[in-house]
């Protein structure tokens, strides 16, 4: 208590130092007629101030299906149990993620979802790094003095990693711990499945030129914020990564992350046009992985062209972000479209049994106003705005985006998928060239599982034996099959090969025999 426990009466001087206390915290429901109540009325009788600066009140914590934990009803999780079997840093997430007004239904599958949503896919990320690295024996020293020139990825993680410092810091100045660390999920997804992702060969290339200094360079640099930020709420895991990471390139930093100071955004690396323009592309994609799924085609098979209808009319001057776009949905050529009308049309129709018994007598009225209405403007409103605003005589009728269908036919030879206002439309007719380079792409994929399959590191460079069956797709994508896989030969053999492969319906038997390397 603020007055027994501080010594009130006896030593009002170091009491003075000490109240009101900056922040408290307890379960709202349980304590908000006890202690909660308990200090404001002590300090309305004797001292006349408020008892405490800020108070983070949190709802209550319950088993996976929302029953109170009890031994009795053998539903209860004691925390040296929890901690041993998920770990301490995973159950912190999950108590910093959860909204404090609502009840944490707690238990083991909550915990594992945490795992999986943030822990494995950072520590993913963090042993990408540290394997590359040791091989590269790269000077990080020398690296990180002089910036190399970055590519628009390289600038934007760096304004995403800044963004973030100043969201927590400004989330953590305000206690709120669920706003500080939701965005930090967001941020671990940008850097996992899009920024490692789509620079997975800028670190394993041979070459080592400024795009792979780059690249080193950018990713450590962001590790080291993102560790330093993550600090506070997963103490041993952000330990784990400081010395794994930071402290094997700046021995003289200070021994502990839990030494350092929280990180300050440089404002100078924020740039939100850029944001905004990488998640439209991901966004873009996201719809063309979509209509490809739909038209069943594998995502390994190059298409010809996308064309886009996008609001965001600056991706056509960023060639580099249109290059990641076209690469991640393995096609030809990006086409800017302002009228999809030689692509997709689109039907338009009310919804009768919604609007029959709102409107009565007056629906089929509004069902001709909408027809007569420019289809593509009428999805287009819909997406942007969420309803449609339509004129009957003299009366202006909004109808919500339930009461309006509007389906979406595409012409032959395209798949197309829209959202928001934005559609993105696959051009699926393939040629013969088109067909051997999804079946080289496709190659190279099953030849990657057999070597992770047969324990070959990395590095390991193979020589591929084959029946005879790759000779086309050799002759067409030798030299990128060679590369991607690490072979140092492909040859054609007579002998019973070990493992059987399938490339779009034809078997073809292979074998991998370790090459060793010099010294």
């Amino acid at each position: 208590m603020s007055f027994s426990t501080l010594n009130y009466r006896t030593d009002p001087k170091t009491w003075q130092q000490w109240y009101p206390a900056d922040f408290i915290t307890e379960s709202f429901p349980g304590q908000y007629r006890n202690w909660f109540y308990s200090l404001l009325v002590m300090a309305t009788v004797l001292d006349g101030r408020e008892p405490f600066r800020t108070c983070l009140g949190y709802a209550l914590v319950r088993d996976e299906r929302g029953e109170d934990m009890h031994k009795s009803k053998g539903n209860a999780i004691e925390f040296n149990e929890a901690a041993d079997r998920a770990g301490v840093d995973v159950m912190r997430w999950a108590y910093c993620v959860q909204n404090p007004a609502a009840n944490l239904n707690f238990g083991y599958a909550l915990l594992d979802d945490v795992r999986r949503r943030v822990i494995i896919p950072l520590w993913n990320v963090v042993s990408f790094f540290t394997t590359y690295a040791a091989l590269e024996r790269l000077d990080f020293p020398t690296l990180l003095r002089r910036q190399p020139p970055l590519g628009v990825l390289d600038r934007w993680l760096l304004s995403r990693v800044h963004g973030l410092v100043a969201t927590v810091r400004d989330r953590l100045d305000d206690y709120d711990p669920a706003g500080a660390s939701r965005p930090v999920e967001a941020f671990i997804d940008d850097l996992s499945n899009w920024y490692v992702r789509r620079s997975r060969r800028r670190f394993w290339k041979s070459e080592g030129d400024a795009d792979k200094r780059a690249a080193y360079f950018t990713l450590y640099q962001v590790l080291r914020t993102l560790t330093l930020t993550l600090a506070p709420f997963v103490p041993f895991l952000s330990e784990r990564i400081y010395q794994d990471v930071v402290r094997s390139v700046e021995p003289r930093a200070p021994a502990s992350v839990h030494l350092c100071d929280f990180p300050t955004a440089d404002r100078a690396r924020v740039d939100e046009p850029l944001n905004a323009l990488m998640q439209a592309v991901r966004t873009l994609v996201a719809l063309g992985r979509s209509a490809r799924g739909r038209a069943r085609i594998k995502v390994r098979q190059p298409l010809p062209a996308v064309l886009l209808v996008t609001r965001h009319r600056a991706l056509r001057d960023h060639p580099e972000l249109l290059e990641h776009l076209a690469d991640e949905l393995n096609v030809k050529a990006v086409r800017f479209v302002d009228d999809p009308g030689r692509y997709v049309t689109f039907a338009v129709t009310v919804r009768f049994d919604l609007l029959g018994p709102k409107f009565g007598a007056k629906v089929q009225d509004i069902a001709r106003a909408v027809r007569a209405l420019d289809p593509t403007a009428v999805w287009r409103t819909l997406e942007d705005e969420g309803h449609l605003a339509v004129r009957v005589g003299e009366e202006e009728v909004v109808l919500s985006r339930e009461e309006v269908v509007a389906r979406m036919h595409e012409a032959q030879g395209y798949a197309a998928e829209g959202q928001g206002g934005e559609l993105v439309i696959l051009e699926t007719t393939l040629s013969a060239e088109l067909v051997l380079e999804g079946q080289a792409r496709e190659l190279v994929h099953q030849i990657q599982t057999l070597r992770k399959a047969s324990g070959l590191a990395v590095e390991d460079r193979i020589r591929l034996l084959h029946d005879g069956g790759l000779a086309p797709i050799l002759r067409a994508h030798g030299a990128y099959i060679e590369r991607e896989i690490l072979a140092v030969e492909i040859r054609e053999v007579r002998t019973q090969l070990p493992h059987e492969i399938q490339l779009d319906g034809t078997q073809v038997r292979v074998g991998l025999e370790p090459v060793p390397q010099p010294g």
